[in-house]
């Protein structure tokens, strides 16, 4: 679970599925995925195995790998405006932000980049 997947939670209004990190994948429940697509981390969202893409039209892995490539620019963009916006899940964030917000955003004024914690 991103910081995007979890912020779009909340601008649902909805918490997300209570992890099981026992399990391969902690949103993986009995009955498969528990995240609903719209709220599913990109690497869930862009993964296709080697034995569906062996079967996938040239032409839809193009578009596949085309749309990929616009959502992996627009996932990137956030750590811009949001320190702990990357890829990579929450916990892997918590550690590398060593006890820094999360939530930091850039405020220009002319031309000058100031950094401000929320």
């Amino acid at each position: 679970m991103t910081l995007v997947n979890l912020i779009g939670f909340a601008q649902r209004k909805i918490l997300p599925p209570q992890p099981d990190f026992a399990r391969t994948c902690p949103f993986l429940g009995d009955r498969g995925y528990l995240l609903p697509v719209e709220g599913r981390p990109y690497n869930c969202v862009t993964f296709i195995c080697d034995t569906i893409e062996a079967v996938v039209p040239d032409v839809d892995k193009d578009r596949f790998y085309e749309l990929d490539s616009l959502l992996r620019k627009l996932y990137q963009g956030f750590p811009m405006r949001y320190l702990g916006a990357e890829m990579t899940g929450l916990l892997l964030q918590e550690q590398r932000l060593s006890g820094r917000a999360f939530f930091y955003f850039e405020v220009s004024i002319c031309k000058t980049a100031i950094w401000r914690e929320l």
